[in-house]
């Protein structure tokens, strides 16, 4: 169902899973990060864990590192981006 909703939907998707510990977020998540449908439906994937205490461009940054497949190069400069920079 989530699977689906993710391909029929137009526009930008965002999918929030929340729940107590061990209900099983994670296991949901990469399921539907892993469908076949959804893969094909969409060019490109990134894979973020993240924290109770994440910091909102650390994970910009880590997406953007996971969309381009940067050189190590590129890797030096979005590590670089300033917050004006960034979101």
């Amino acid at each position: 169902m989530l699977a689906t909703h993710l391909i029929k939907e137009k526009g930008p998707r965002v999918v929030s899973i929340w729940g107590m510990p061990g209900l099983g977020k994670t296991t949901l998540a990469k399921q539907v990060y892993h469908h076949g449908e959804v893969k094909r439906h969409f060019n490109c994937f990134a894979w973020v864990c993240i924290s109770q205490q994440c910091q909102g461009r650390e994970v910009l940054k880590e997406i953007l590192t996971k969309l381009i497949s940067p050189t190590n190069e590129q890797r030096q400069e979005i590590a670089e981006l300033g917050k004006d920079q960034i979101a």
